[in-house]
């Protein structure tokens, strides 16, 4: 098994999106390269029932195309992992 920084490193510079559980905030691959947390041993797996990068936000209907069409990967202990999916963005 992988350190889950490392593993969210990776992921952040393949393009994924990547959502703190805890506060719903999305980091960037700048804050994943310079973070000193998330040291322990993890996996990606699978993420069970999550609508999107911002579960619960009521106002997803107004939003932005860029925050639309991001299927879901999985998880860490700490976060979950969306891709950016192209075929929405046609």
């Amino acid at each position: 098994m992988n350190r889950e920084i490392d593993i969210l490193r990776h992921l952040a510079e393949a393009g994924c999106v990547l959502v703190e559980k805890d506060t719903n905030r999305v980091w960037s691959q700048e804050e994943m390269v310079e973070s000193k947390d998330f040291q322990e041993q993890d996996r990606v797996a699978p993420a069970g029932d999550v609508s999107g990068p911002f579960p619960g936000c009521l106002q997803m209907s107004g939003s932005m195309d860029e925050f639309t069409g991001f299927p879901l990967l999985g998880q860490t202990r700490h976060f979950f992992i969306f891709a950016q999916d192209p075929v929405a963005r046609l």
